[in-house]
């Protein structure tokens, strides 16, 4: 899936469409960098805060092509890297992002 370097499970996959979802809607992508607290499972999903960039598409390819390599990220995407935060209200799962 577009914006993980790693294999993950169904689960977190299920709350990663979610994340990926909620960036489309502002024409970005998120990219994973690392979890952070807030874990949360249930039997089809799996949640948690995390840290990463949100990337514009027309960023994407020159992005993407340096985060699968796990090469450095220039400091020009410095500004990109968020802390996405999850919630869940009712039966519905709700992610913002919000600037580091």
């Amino acid at each position: 899936m577009q914006g993980l370097r790693t294999q993950e499970s169904k689960n977190f996959l299920n709350f990663f469409e979610i994340v990926q979802s909620t960036a489309n809607k502002e024409g970005k992508v998120f990219f994973l960098d690392c979890g952070d607290d807030n874990l949360y499972e249930e039997s089809n999903i799996e949640c948690e805060n995390m840290f990463g960039w949100l990337i514009k598409y027309n960023d994407v390819p020159e992005f993407e092509n340096l985060y699968d390599q796990f090469k450095d990220i220039p400091d020009k995407f410095n500004k990109t890297y968020i802390f996405a935060r999850w919630k869940k209200e009712k039966d519905k799962f709700i992610v913002s992002f919000e600037s580091c």
